[in-house]
């Protein structure tokens, strides 16, 4: 795709687990980003860079009170307890080509809600933060989504490479009711469907440093901003559990309603709930 970069990397990764819901892991990569012709990752002061080749180091953990892991032979599926989920990262690394240092950390909180006879509310909060004088491949691209299938972990109205920031604070919500409302319909009932709601927001600033480091064609042809005084909302509304395995959702982009980008979209995705 040309709304993509290219790049190829070499990955070394060391897993550990401390204790019954702690791991840790610690990645060594190599990798080089090459840019296209319409994502070009040239800056002013370096006009002729083709692509940016680094070293970084990066350590992370997960801790969740209780969680349960079940090993098989090659991979461990996970059980989350009903505690918080607490994730964090630290990096380092070094620009080769243009022998300059960065850094990031970043800090993730998801947990989860009963509202009785309401349902149960699963909450994520993240924030991050990149630290050096960057091309915009290595500053934060929030995560955008332009395919038909629902992408839990991504803004599904947001472009890919629509925003840039080199600090973000983000905040997801999904609700399920549980069938709240759709098990007193006659005949509905029957089909045993679930409602969903969710709710999307992500605010960030770029600094100066960074923002000079920008190509300006990119700016001006619209294919990468930087966060006015209000966050990126998106709310969708859904049905699950459609055939025991389907979910449908309905998203209406709140903010950021310009022309040339998605204002609303159906979303689908296959997911097994008991």
């Amino acid at each position: 795709s040309t709304k993509l970069n290219y790049y190829k990397s070499a990955t070394l990764e060391l897993w550990r687990e401390w204790f019954q819901g702690l791991y840790s892991n610690l990645r060594f990569q190599i990798k080089e980003i090459r840019g296209t012709h319409l994502f070009s990752i040239n800056t002013i002061e370096n006009p002729f860079l083709a692509s940016i080749k680094y070293f970084e180091t990066v350590f992370w953990f997960h801790f969740n009170y209780q969680e349960k892991i079940f090993k098989g032979t090659f991979t461990t599926t996970s059980i989350p307890s009903r505690y918080p989920i607490v994730e964090a990262s630290t990096g380092a690394g070094y620009i080769l080509n243009i022998k300059r240092p960065f850094y990031r950390i970043s800090l993730k909180i998801t947990d989860g809600y009963w509202l009785g006879q309401l349902g149960y509310s699963n909450i994520t909060t993240e924030w991050g933060k990149v630290f050096g004088k960057l091309s915009f491949p290595l500053l934060i691209l929030p995560q955008g989504n332009e395919t038909y299938y629902y992408d839990i972990e991504a803004f599904n109205l947001m472009n890919y490479y629509e925003f840039v920031c080199d600090e973000y604070l983000s905040f997801f919500i999904d609700h399920k009711f549980m069938g709240f409302f759709l098990n007193k319909i006659p005949f509905i009932n029957k089909l045993k469907l679930r409602e969903v709601t969710s709710l999307r927001i992500v605010h960030g600033k770029l600094s100066k440093r960074n923002l000079t480091q920008l190509n300006p064609q990119l700016l001006s042809a619209g294919l990468l901003q930087q966060f006015g005084n209000k966050p990126y909302i998106e709310w969708g509304l859904g049905i699950e559990n459609i055939i025991r395995v389907l979910r449908v959702d309905l998203i209406l982009r709140m903010t950021y309603r310009k022309k040339g980008f998605p204002l609303q979209g159906i979303r689908a995705m296959f997911v097994v709930d008991f």
